[in-house]
């Protein structure tokens, strides 16, 4: 492949590494840094704003040809009778200065910083040092952050891209609630691609070649949750609770799957025809693991960002609630959205550009 400009240089190479599944052709990587760095409206960080951007999509797989007809029981959650803890919600993808509080502002638009809508709507910032920029973080019950993203050992070389390219790391670096690293581990394999689903106490889920990969934050050591040809299709967006993977795949953009990994294989999938739906931004799963939330858009721009739910016992849509505009600078607003209990969705449209912007939340009950 020919040198690509500097500029869009770490752009790519982080983009590759975080697509999840990453086919091996460039091209389709490179035009997505492209698309999202303008989104993103940030030229002078493209690398971090595309990683963000790209984290855990595009996994090219083949598809699913049988699917189990009946729905196991979620585990690796918490029981009924527990009160389990609100989600985290982490401002993925913000790149820039925002308003917390009168008269405070926020900057996220470094390398180091990443940020949480805390409850009370401020925004509380967080120190993750090491890579140049995150494709993904997420923060987990007892405060800590896990992150992934791309350091460049040859700053200010040009270099032909690819996952093959010298002279770089992927960094999965867990910070204590005061910033302390953790750890700090280098999980690429030249020649391969690797992004970050999500992460809990013990392990980090990665998108590998090989499928969905469980890291273990002690040792290191992997093993395949759901293999490759299981996942069938390129990835839009994914989340992952206890033993249920729910994904949306790019030839179906508007149909949640429902994988086991126990099992290792897809076991629903829940069409949504009713609502109009032409993509799905973004999943969440409930913290039992038994709903999930979307934000989706319809062909008519006028109906905006929209969240709807889905309940897995009966396949009832639980909502369908408009959270923000399309158009002008972002097609598709970025949004970042967390369940606060069983029923509760919190979460914020967040804009990206320059000057002070500020973040509009919002609270949905699903009933």
């Amino acid at each position: 492949m020919n040198e690509i400009p500097r500029e869009v240089e770490v752009a790519v190479r982080a983009a590759a590494s975080a697509t999840g599944g990453y086919a091996g052709k460039l091209d389709n990587v490179y035009r997505r840094a492209r698309r999202n760095r303008r989104r993103r409206l940030a030229a002078t960080s493209a690398g971090v704003a595309t990683v963000v951007a790209l984290a855990g999509v595009a996994l090219a797989l083949r598809s699913v040809e049988k699917r189990e007809p009946a729905l196991p029981p979620a585990t690796g959650l918490p029981s009924p009778s527990a009160e389990v803890p609100a989600q985290r919600l982490m401002l993925d993808g913000a790149n820039g200065v925002y308003e917390s509080g009168p008269g405070l502002t926020v900057d996220l638009s470094g390398t180091t910083r990443v940020g949480e809508l805390v409850p009370g709507d401020e925004i509380l910032p967080h120190w993750v040092d090491g890579a140049d920029g995150w494709d993904r973080f997420v923060g987990l019950d007892d405060g800590r952050i896990v992150a992934l993203g791309a350091h460049d050992l040859m700053p200010g070389t040009p270099r032909s891209d690819g996952v093959d390219v010298e002279g770089l790391q992927i960094n999965l670096v867990v910070t204590a609630a005061d910033g302390a690293v953790q750890l700090k581990r280098d999980v690429r394999r030249k020649g391969e691609a690797v992004s970050m689903l999500t992460a809990d106490s013990t392990a980090a889920y990665l998108w590998r070649p090989a499928g969905l990969v469980e890291h273990d934050l002690g040792s290191g050591r992997e093993r395949v949750l759901v293999p490759h040809k299981a996942l069938g299709g390129g990835i839009r967006a994914a989340d992952l609770v206890g033993n249920r993977l729910v994904l949306v795949r790019d030839s179906a953009p508007c149909t949640p799957v429902l994988f086991d990994t126990i099992l290792g294989q897809q076991i629903d999938q829940f069409p949504l025809p009713t609502l109009s739906c032409a993509w799905v931004g973004a999943v969440r799963l409930s913290p039992d693991g038994e709903r999930v939330a979307l934000t989706y858009g319809k062909s008519d721009r006028a109906q905006g960002e929209r969240v709807t739910g889905i309940r897995f016992s009966d396949r009832a849509i639980l909502v369908d609630q408009w959270i923000a505009s399309r158009g002008g600078k972002v097609d598709q607003p970025l949004v970042s959205f967390a369940w606060q209990d069983a029923t509760t969705l919190r979460g914020a449209v967040v804009p990206v550009g320059p000057g002070t912007s500020k973040i509009t939340p919002f609270l949905i009950t699903t009933s």
